[in-house]
């Protein structure tokens, strides 16, 4: 069936990535995994199929096994951000913070109005306790997405920002009036 959906798509159309995108989706993530073992030569070709198979991953809590495909997918699309960004996400989750920082720099490099990539940005920099910029990478992702600014204050990686002024006035901004 694949084969025959692969013939009749132009260069430019992923079906493969489309049918891995569509079974991120659904509720039992298996056959994405299942998938993705028989067809690797398709796997080889495929950033979005490589990007959807990492989220699948990193949701199951695999970020070691998750960032492979996100370098694939990032190499087989150079110009996209999402990648870099869910690598960011993944390193975080490995707390392994400079290639968390260096993740999120690429995202940015590549889309400077990724909200969520200026948010990593802003975890990885202050676990690397370099505060100052961590918060002009928070209010940057605030400024972009306000809705990050919901959680802000129950994030783990920015504990160390809470008693600082410009962190309390980023929290003030989005309570209700």
């Amino acid at each position: 069936m694949i084969d025959g959906v692969d013939q009749k798509a132009s260069d430019a159309e992923d079906p493969f990535g489309h049918l891995m995108t569509h079974l991120y989706y659904l509720e039992d993530k298996t056959v994405a995994e299942e998938i993705a073992l028989h067809q690797s030569q398709r796997m080889d070709k495929s950033a979005v199929a490589n990007l959807y198979l990492a989220y699948v991953r990193l949701g199951n809590g695999g970020s070691q096994q998750a960032i492979p495909l996100l370098k694939k997918a990032a190499g087989l699309r150079k110009d996209w951000s999402e990648p870099y960004g869910a690598m960011a996400n993944g390193f975080r989750t490995l707390r392994n913070w400079p290639a968390a920082l260096n993740a999120a720099n690429t995202a940015i490099e590549l889309e400077a109005d990724y909200s969520d990539a200026h948010f990593s940005r802003a975890c990885a920099l202050a676990r690397l306790g370099r505060i100052k910029e961590a918060l002009q990478a928070l209010e940057k992702a605030v400024e972009l997405d306000p809705d990050l600014s919901e959680g802000l204050g129950d994030e783990a990686d920015l504990k160390v920002l809470a008693s600082r002024p410009a962190f309390k006035k980023l929290l003030a901004s989005q309570e209700p009036k």
